[in-house]
């Protein structure tokens, strides 16, 4: 029990803080780049751990479980995106994902 709770605060810490990196971050941006709203972003490899994946679950799972009117209404996004692609590396940089790790 002290576990899943555990568990879940330190999820809750994790997807509260990367919201709020985002928003920061997206202030700096042309407006016609990010729409409007919370931008979840999850970034991976392209092997993904069982950590990177359940943290994915849990993510996604808590957004359709608490935020699901604003899931559906378009102010809260998902992305989940591999920050070694090409396609994502302005993205990738722009957070400081190699930074982190």
């Amino acid at each position: 029990m002290i576990i899943r709770l555990v568990r879940w605060l330190l999820l809750g810490f994790i997807t509260v803080t990367r919201i709020v990196q985002a928003s920061k971050s997206f202030r700096h941006v042309d407006a016609t780049e990010i729409p409007d709203g919370v931008n979840v972003i999850v970034f991976h490899t392209k092997v993904r751990c069982p950590t990177c994946t359940a943290v994915l679950q849990h993510v996604r799972k808590t957004l359709e479980l608490q935020f699901s009117d604003e899931m559906e209404n378009g102010k809260i996004r998902l992305a989940v995106l591999d920050y070694q692609s090409p396609a994502n590396q302005t993205i990738a940089d722009r957070f400081g994902v190699l930074e982190t790790l």
